[in-house]
């Protein structure tokens, strides 16, 4: 269920994308110039909104994955038996 959520909102962003390409550039305003301002006033003031919904939304598979790529890898921490070299308990 949760695959179908991220999925379905990760093909929105990407179709939401799109339709902005298309109309930036196939120049639904009056003159470039006036496209162009537009869109730079609209990302520039917007671009905090996108950060904020795809922060939370992607944030739980890209730590699996990360997890899980950490683990193939062979970069996971020791076991909890062992120390490291220089790591003993502490003495005042």
């Amino acid at each position: 269920m949760e695959f179908l959520i991220v999925f379905l909102i990760g093909t929105g962003v990407v179709v939401s994308l799109l339709i902005v390409c298309a109309w930036v550039f196939l120049g639904w305003f009056e003159t470039q110039y006036h496209k162009t301002v537009q869109v730079c006033i609209g990302l520039n003031t917007n671009w905090k909104v996108g950060l904020i919904i795809l922060v939370p939304i992607f944030f739980r598979p890209i730590r699996t994955f990360l997890e899980k790529a950490k683990k193939l890898w062979g970069a996971e921490a020791q076991e909890s038996g062992e120390q490291s070299p220089g790591k003993g308990k502490y003495t005042p």
